[in-house]
This record gives C-alpha cells, sequence and structure tokens, in this order.
C-alpha cells in the first residue's frame, strides 16, 4: 500500500471533518520555558534602577519644596527645631504631595507593565516575561501587585529568602 503525494508547497490543508476542532499546534507545542536565576536577577536588577531613576526624577521636586519648607529650621540635639512662623506649612504638604505622587506613578506603571504584558522595563531588557500557570497569559494588574508585596515582603525583607529558595 503507497502513501498519497505530499501536498504542493503552499496547499492549504483540508478542513477537519464535521463536529470536529481543528487542532492548534502552537497551543501546545511551544510552552514557554522558565526563566533562569540569571535572567531573574539581571530583569530585577535593571528593574530596580530603571524604576528607581523614575522616582528619583519624580521626587526631586519634593525635595526642592522640603528644602524651602525647613530652610529656617535647625538640629539641636538630633531633634528638629522650628523657630514660630520658620516651617513653611504650604512647601511641606506640596512636598508630602508630591512624593506620595512619585510612588504612586512610579508602582502603577510598574504593576501595570507587569499585569498587563508581563515584562516589566527591566524584564523586557532581559528577556524575561511573567505569564499565568493557567493561561499563559497575562495575570492582570490584582496577581501583579498581590506578587509584588509578597516578593518585597517574603524574598526581599526577610533574609533574602525568596532568592535563596531560587538557587
Amino acid at each position: 500500500m503507497s502513501m498519497p503525494p505530499p501536498p504542493p508547497p503552499g496547499a492549504v490543508p483540508p478542513p477537519p471533518p464535521p463536529g470536529f476542532q481543528p487542532y492548534p499546534a502552537t497551543a501546545y507545542d511551544a510552552r514557554p520555558q522558565m526563566a533562569g536565576f540569571g535572567g531573574r536577577l539581571i530583569g530585577n536588577i535593571l528593574d530596580s534602577i530603571l524604576y528607581g531613576l523614575l522616582l528619583a526624577a519624580l521626587a526631586i521636586p519634593g525635595i526642592i519644596l522640603l528644602r524651602i519648607a525647613l530652610d529656617d529650621c535647625y538640629s539641636l540635639d538630633d531633634e528638629l527645631v522650628c523657630p514660630d512662623g520658620a516651617l513653611n506649612g504650604g512647601a511641606l504638604a506640596g512636598a508630602i504631595v508630591l512624593f506620595l505622587a512619585a510612588f504612586i506613578i512610579t508602582a502603577f506603571l510598574y504593576l501595570k507593565a507587569l499585569g498587563t504584558s508581563g515584562q516589566t522595563w527591566g524584564r523586557k531588557m532581559a528577556g524575561v516575561k511573567v505569564v499565568s500557570k493557567e493561561t499563559g497569559g497575562s495575570i492582570g494588574f490584582g496577581r501583579a501587585l498581590g506578587r509584588t508585596l509578597f516578593a518585597n515582603v517574603i524574598s526581599q525583607q526577610i533574609c533574602l529568602l525568596g532568592y535563596l529558595w531560587m538557587l
């Protein structure tokens, strides 16, 4: 029994029989590989630098306003002393608002990138992408927030335990 000849180049395969769905070859054949320690570390370092620079650039006006607010104050025995009327309340309030805005904007941009595309600035440069284990797609803003809070509390603050587990 001989096999039929192969289809000519560029030929369209026949449709599946009625009641059957075509098999998406790429859905199961191209599974993403887990990123190694080096890629994750480089992505994390780049994220720390890049988002840190953004945070600093947004916070510099707040630092200037804080300096203006405390211009006539001085330190006495490790205590800040401001004579009556020396503290500029408006400049102090502006500095606090700018610091909060810098933090919120930086955190939002980081979490939005992580939740929607799975790649923050540093991860994109390192070739690392965060995907959902269940769907293989993006993880969403809420999971990105939870993942980041967990990573910062457990992995970084408690003796770098999360990074040691990864090794």
